[in-house]
């Protein structure tokens, strides 16, 4: 399935390692017959370093498991572990951004924060992306910085339509409206 079938998700997943879950079913059945193969063939002592052999592979993996729990805590850890091993990930940085200005509880979060990232997501987009212009101008919104937002909606709601995103361009304008009010961003 890895490979063989273009998916979507395939492109911006973070846990497209979950597919492999399927793959790896082959070997595991392939390993468990071969090692019960060879424990009923030299006996009874072979049945009792097999099991212990058993309980340290899963022993191991439960370890390994224990310690990338930690990454999936909420949101904002998935996305700060996802930059720390790919600082490049203009989606990851975009949606950190996203999440530390629209969750009331994000409690690291600031604007001066979120509005780094987003600008570092747009460098990284060559600010040619919408979704990505469209949480820079919300950080700038927050960070106090009215007429920058609007520009940057602005430019946000061009690329979307010049993307045939229309529902993308009439959500970006909708905020754009609220910026031009001077009334707040979204809250989630």
């Amino acid at each position: 399935m890895l490979g063989f079938i273009n998916l979507y998700t395939f492109r911006f997943t973070y846990v497209a390692d979950h597919y492999q879950y399927l793959a790896c079913i082959g070997p595991i059945a392939l390993v468990v017959s071969l090692g019960r193969g060879v424990a009923n063939r030299f006996g009874p002592r072979t049945r009792h370093i097999a099991a212990v052999v058993g309980v340290v592979v899963l022993a191991a993996l439960g370890t390994l498991t224990w310690r990338q729990c930690h990454v999936y805590r909420n949101m904002e850890t998935l996305w700060r572990d996802t930059i720390k091993k790919n600082p490049s990930s203009w989606m990851a940085l975009n949606n950190l951004a996203d999440f530390l200005l629209t969750t009331k509880d994000a409690g690291s979060g600031n604007p001066t924060e979120a509005l780094e990232l987003a600008q570092q997501a747009c460098e990284l987009t060559s600010y040619q992306h919408p979704i990505s212009m469209d949480t820079l101008a919300a950080a700038y919104h927050a960070a106090g910085n009215f007429p920058m937002a609007i520009e940057t909606a602005e430019k946000a709601v061009r690329l979307a339509r010049a993307a045939n995103q229309h529902e993308l361009a009439e959500a970006i304008e909708n905020t754009l409206e609220l910026y031009k009010a001077g009334k707040a961003y979204r809250e989630r």
